[in-house]
């Protein structure tokens, strides 16, 4: 077991895996202020076990590169029963990646690429700016089998037309919302570009789920 650890201020690079990993029996662990650079693999990675739990990530970024990663900022998997999981307030340059977690919060981060996670429950999405990048073709925030889940106050800015903003399962390719398999959802006060919020989301296989216009739009 190891526990009550905090890492803080410090510059970890040229490493070839993980600038930052934590994994089974970690708990209570906060990675405050950490800045990466030159890492192969990810920047930070997160995973752990039925007996890891309450990380926290924040303040931390990845500089400019002279090596081009092979992974994402921040990427949370092979969780195992990880739970009660904050990242906020993060600058990513190469994504951030987060599967498996009970109880996950992601608010306040700035990344360049994408933000995805698969088979989280207990989800919070908010306060986050994901800018795409140049060649990229998959959703800008992406979320499958999600177990509860919110997303509120974010900003997508997409690189092309090609590229959708948030896709919850499903092909979101013609439209730059869409849902896929929800059941009971609502999806309200957001801004899309030049469309109306109703007639940019597409529905595939849901029930319940209830799409509001965005306040002073008809």
């Amino acid at each position: 077991m190891i526990e009550n650890i905090t890492l803080c201020d410090l510059l970890v690079e040229n490493f070839c895996g993980d600038c930052v990993s934590l994994s089974r029996g970690c708990r209570n662990i906060t990675v405050r202020n950490v800045s990466m650079r030159n890492f192969i693999r990810q920047g930070i990675q997160l995973a752990g076990d039925e007996n890891a739990r309450d990380y926290l990530v924040t303040g931390c970024q990845d500089l400019e590169h002279s090596i081009e990663p092979g992974g994402s900022t921040i990427h949370v998997e092979h969780a195992r029963g990880l739970k009660n999981v904050i990242i906020t307030a993060n600058r990513c340059r190469h994504s951030l990646l987060a599967s498996g977690v009970a109880n996950l919060v992601l608010s306040d981060n700035v990344i360049e690429g994408r933000m995805e996670g698969n088979n989280n429950s207990n989800a919070i999405v908010r306060g986050n700016i994901v800018n795409g990048t140049d060649g990229g073709k998959a959703a800008l925030m992406q979320f499958g089998y999600a177990d509860g889940i919110i997303v509120k106050d974010n900003i997508l800015v997409s690189a092309s037309e090609d590229q959708a903003g948030l896709y919850v399962w499903g092909s979101s390719r013609y439209k730059p919302i869409s849902l896929n398999g929800v059941r009971a959802g609502l999806v309200r006060d957001n801004l899309v570009g030049e469309l109306s919020v109703p007639s940019a989301v597409k529905l595939q296989r849901c029930e319940g789920v209830n799409v509001s216009p965005a306040a002073g739009q008809p």
